[in-house]
């Protein structure tokens, strides 16, 4: 079924078409709260409230925009005001926090680190954005309001950055 139509459904109610959005955009909504947040607990509370938002605002949503862009939006703000809200009660840095992080996400941390460490913030986004969302460059344009010519450019800049700096960092 294409997008398109499970949009329309769940603009209509229909539950089947919310549970396949969320199986098709489940991945992309953790990613992208696990760059702000390493708590597995945690991150599965704000990705549950992201798709409650979606099911709740979806009669806001404009069809002629793409939907992975709309959904990204959502889930970078929730995963912003989490993150602040735990920044308050102090849990991001503790021991036990640090310690909970199972291994398999941990190499997720690590290639976070390594684009921290040889990219500005922007080509951090274009990268993440195309590598680990699967966003087009179009779609990468609308969503940080840049010219895709101006993503095409950086992505590749930042790809050569990475490829370059690869060995030293494994070293």
């Amino acid at each position: 079924m294409k997008e398109s139509t499970l949009i329309d459904a769940l603009k209509c109610g229909d539950e089947r078409a919310f549970d396949k959005l969320y199986e098709i955009y489940y991945r992309l909504v953790y990613y992208i709260i696990s760059k702000y947040i390493k708590d597995i607990r945690i991150i599965e509370e704000l990705v549950n409230d992201v798709f409650m938002k979606v099911y709740k605002s979806i009669g806001s949503y404009d069809n002629s925009k793409p939907f992975k862009v709309w959904i990204s939006v959502i889930t970078k703000n929730t995963a912003i005001n989490g993150y602040n809200s735990l920044k308050k009660e102090n849990v991001l840095y503790s021991d036990e926090y640090i310690n909970s992080i199972p291994q398999e996400y941990k190499s997720s941390i690590e290639i976070e680190e390594f684009l921290k460490k040889f990219l500005d913030e922007e080509e951090q986004n274009v990268v993440e954005r195309i590598v680990f969302f699967d966003y087009k460059f179009k779609e990468v344009a609308i969503e940080m309001g840049l010219n895709q010519s101006y993503i095409q450019t950086k992505y590749y800049r930042a790809i050569k950055k990475l490829k370059n700096n690869w060995k030293d960092y494994k070293n």
